[in-house]
């Protein structure tokens, strides 16, 4: 119960993350048109590169080293309770490969999609005098991260193409939820939050700005920003009902299929979002992107060392921790 209770926290502050962060585009803008100096841009530009390729460098040691193990775990469990003892075949790594496969294809296929709209969107205002110049389109979803900084430039508003985005971005924030709400480990579950809050909010800002070059209205504004935010804790809340469902055969594998699909989906987050973007944006600061990188990778890998090395059980102490925290808050509920 405890442990629940965590979890829906976790998912709440990850919501209130993408919602202020998805804000922070407008504090931006008023600080740069002040300031009026590149290098106020440039500055705020590395911070959110050094803190993205941090983030991916999380991602890929949580999902690799913590989150494929647990996906393996559930799935050999809900196989041993099925009756099936000796599958060879390797259901974990084929439930990642199809999280990455189903990410990569949907949102490529909204891509194709988006192009079409676009290239019949200049061709209608080609034949017409009042032409569209091809670069004030919206920025595509593949060049969100590297133009998180640029000036945003005065473009016709067009609802199908920002649902698109939303759409394509909310589909990550759904499975990203899943990974957290789907957890049973207190050490783990801080650790995907913590990777979650970083991407999170780089994300949200990234969302923020290319609504605002879109130059839409407030009220879209805040309602794209809010359907992103909201799809990550939906996610969330039907990893934590799956989780707390029956422990059968059928749960467990569910739970498994739904790990593994999030953990494909940390891959494609690393491997075509951050790592291409960052590292290729500004060939002056690959090396200390590479660094947090490895940073981000190290951080992971030393918790665990040190659990392994010096039997620090992270989830026993916090589990009880937060359960006597839980406790005394209960106590007090009742007593006043």
């Amino acid at each position: 119960m405890a442990f629940r209770v965590l979890k829906i926290i976790l998912i709440c502050v990850l919501l209130v993350v993408s919602v202020v962060c998805s804000l922070v585009p407008i504090v931006l803008r008023c600080v740069a048109s002040r300031a009026r100096s590149i290098r106020v841009r440039n500055a705020l530009r590395t911070v959110m590169g050094l803190a993205s390729c941090y983030g991916g460098g999380v991602f890929l040691a949580t999902g690799l080293l913590d989150l494929l193990p647990d996906t393996r775990e559930e799935i050999g469990e809900g196989l041993k309770i099925a009756g099936y003892r000796n599958v060879e075949f390797p259901l974990a790594e084929f439930f990642v490969v199809m999280g990455f496969c189903v990410v990569l294809c949907t949102e490529q296929i909204i891509l194709h999609f988006r192009y079409v709209l676009e290239v019949t969107r200049v061709q209608l205002s080609s034949s017409s005098s009042s032409i569209v110049a091809a670069d004030d389109q919206c920025p595509p979803l593949s060049e969100s991260q590297s133009s998180l900084f640029h000036k945003p430039r005065p473009t016709s508003s067009s609802l199908l193409r920002v649902g698109l985005l939303v759409v394509s971005l909310s589909l990550h924030a759904l499975f990203e939820g899943l990974a957290l709400g789907l957890v049973t480990q207190y050490s783990l579950a801080l650790q995907i939050f913590a990777a979650l809050c970083i991407h999170k909010g780089i994300i949200s800002v990234s969302l923020g700005l290319n609504l605002a070059s879109c130059q839409v209205t407030t009220v879209l504004y805040v309602t794209c920003c809010l359907c992103f935010a909201l799809s990550g804790a939906v996610g969330g809340f039907i990893g934590v009902t799956v989780v707390d469902a029956v422990r059968s055969s059928a749960s467990r594998l569910v739970s498994g299929f739904l790990q593994g699909t999030a953990c494909g989906t940390f891959f494609y987050i690393v491997a075509f979002e951050i790592l291409p973007h960052e590292l290729e944006e500004d060939q002056r600061q690959k090396l200390p992107k590479l660094i947090f990188f490895i940073l981000g990778l190290s951080t992971i890998c030393l918790i665990l060392r040190v659990g392994d090395c010096y039997h620090f059980h992270l989830d026993w102490y916090t589990s009880q921790a937060f359960a006597a925290w839980f406790r005394a808050y209960r106590l007090s509920y009742t007593s006043s």
